[in-house]
């Protein structure tokens, strides 16, 4: 905590002591005599606080107060104490850091208590078994704008965005949920992104063991081993039956990637190839449990209850009606059925389920849904235009190519056919000429338009101005009188942003001006025009002072 800091000062004529105090979390004024009371304000009652600029001649600070408790349309009290001395300016900087700094170190602790304490950290089996049931996601603007786990997340991954909230939050006077109300879209792609969780997929097929001079060599971690546990009951089996009496476990996993076993449970043709794991093979098929009972198959879509369903040629040409291939198929079908038990279903069962059964092709046709057309014979106007259409088309034609063939006219013909290879080589080095010339000074246009890139400074203040107008203007275009003292409280934010705006384009053109060293000024004032340019051409709307200056206008024209 900074210490306290105590500077003589005059308040109300009043000679005294303006002391600041952060342990105590006060701002007090003692009087040197005996007459006026003393004044005492909790600084977590201050809702701004302004001083006289460095260039002013007096040395002033204003303390604007409101209890947390007021009415939105109570008006802050203000208090200005006047520093007289020899070093009045050094020690109204100094009770002005101190009371900035306590200021947002309480703003800090009042949000951090406002918003929901963070969730404890779940165990390793806890976080499992959360993650392996199905969640609802719940995207609500409350819900949303209480997160302050999401919150968090995401002013990490964003440094511009965490910028923003410490200049717009902890330094200024936005709160919080004002800040997010205006970010609700972001806050929401963002809850979905982090909700993304990886699904569920065949551990066995994703592993690719090696075979380096006879030794099989693979990568397998413990959450690799984990699923195959789940999803083989039978490797868990072998694994708790040979280890460690028979295998290491080094050992079993070894011998594992070379069986039989692991091939089959692959679905590939499979070969005994180890006597102690290979066993495991003729176990008899385990069900999963956890599957619900088949639901009735209607007989139009059920395959062992449709009669033409019956091939006679034997079962030889199929693989898949092998007998030996039945403990392959067993396999990847419980398999499948695992995973997709896993998985949260996209869509309810339908509550038609006489839509699939539907025979489209012996429906009677539909009607024909026609539109009669009402057609009135056109006598009278062929009447009229009769001597027009007995004229031939060819006719008019005929007289204007008489007209053109006078003399002084041009000869066509003769070009319009080239015979000369030299002719097609010469149009075609023009053409290509007239291509390149254009495309390279489209390029130099394109070049001349292009914007450096735009300093940090400039980037956070537009950021913070556009911030202010979209809060003021969404309460004075609300129609809510209500809000109205919102829009006054936010409007001297938008003042002092065109403050702030003016104060940094004076500071780019200094260091511009101090970089070119006074003998290229007049190509920064070219650039200027360029970029004016650009925006023209672009299509762009002028912002920046333009838009807080029409927002100050127009606060003004509604409150003269």
């Amino acid at each position: 905590m900074t210490d306290t800091t105590s500077a003589p000062s005059l308040y109300k004529k009043k000679e005294g002591t303006l002391t600041a105090d952060p342990s105590a979390s006060l701002l007090t004024w003692t009087p040197n005599t005996a007459g006026p009371a003393p004044l005492t304000i909790p600084i977590s009652c201050i809702s701004n606080l302004q001083a006289t600029p460095p260039t002013s001649a007096k040395v002033m600070i204003k303390v604007f107060a409101l209890p947390p408790d007021a009415p939105p349309e109570a008006q802050p009290e203000t208090h200005v104490f006047n520093f007289t001395v020899a070093n009045a300016r050094a020690l109204a900087d100094a009770v002005k850091d101190t009371l900035t700094t306590a200021i947002q170190t309480v703003k800090a602790a009042s949000i951090a208590a406002a918003l929901p304490a963070p969730t404890p950290e779940l165990t390793p089996a806890a976080a499992t078994a959360l993650l392996s049931r199905p969640e609802h996601l719940d995207l609500s603007e409350k819900t949303l704008l209480s997160s302050f786990n999401l919150h968090t997340e995401l002013l990490q991954s964003s440094p511009q965005l965490n910028r923003l909230f410490t200049t717009l939050v902890i330094s200024g006077p936005l709160t919080p949920p004002q800040f997010w109300s205006t970010r609700l879209p972001l806050l929401r792609a963002f809850a979905i992104d982090r909700a993304q969780r990886k699904g569920p997929y065949n551990v066995l097929a994703a592993i690719k063991p090696k075979t380096v001079d006879n030794v099989i060599k693979m990568s397998l971690s413990r959450e690799q081993i984990r699923e195959i546990f789940e999803q083989h009951p039978v490797v868990r089996r072998a694994y708790d039956e040979t280890v460690p009496g028979k295998l290491s476990e080094d050992g079993f996993w070894k011998r594992f990637f070379g069986s039989g076993l692991f091939r089959q449970l692959r679905g590939e043709t499979a070969r005994r190839e180890d006597d102690v794991l290979d066993r495991f093979m003729d176990l008899p098929f385990e069900s999963n449990e956890l599957h619900p009972p088949t639901l009735p198959i209607p007989t139009t879509l059920s395959l062992s209850a449709n009669a033409q369903n019956t091939s006679f040629t034997g079962n030889r040409p199929d693989l898949t009606m092998r007998p030996t291939s039945l403990p392959i198929q067993r396999t990847l079908n419980s398999l499948s059925i695992k995973l997709l038990d896993s998985v949260t279903p996209a869509d309810a069962l339908s509550s038609h389920p006489e839509e699939p059964q539907r025979l489209a092709d012996l429906e009677p046709p539909p009607p024909e849904d026609s539109v009669r057309l009402h057609v009135q014979r056109l006598e009278s106007v062929a009447a009229v235009d009769g001597e027009k259409r007995k004229e031939k088309p060819a006719r008019p034609l005929y007289k204007a190519l008489l007209s053109l063939s006078g003399p002084g006219s041009i000869d066509l013909a003769a070009s319009a056919h080239p015979t000369s290879p030299s002719s097609f080589s010469t149009a075609t080095n023009q053409i290509t000429n007239l291509l390149n010339a254009q495309a390279s000074s489209h390029k130099q246009s394109l070049k001349s338009l292009e914007i450096g890139e735009v300093p940090e400074v400039v980037t956070l203040c537009h950021g913070a101005n556009m911030e202010f107008l979209r809060h003021f203007y969404n309460a004075f275009l609300s129609g809510d009188s209500k809000r109205m003292s919102e829009a006054g409280k936010i409007i001297g934010s938008v003042e002092r942003g065109l403050e702030r705006s003016k104060a940094v384009k004076e500071q780019l053109l200094k260091e511009a001006e101090a970089s070119q060293s006074g003998t290229d000024i007049k190509a920064v004032k070219a650039r200027e025009r360029e970029v004016r340019r650009a925006e023209e051409v672009g299509g762009m709307l002028r912002g920046g002072e333009e838009c807080l200056e029409r927002a100050v206008g127009w606060w003004g024209s509604v409150n003269a």
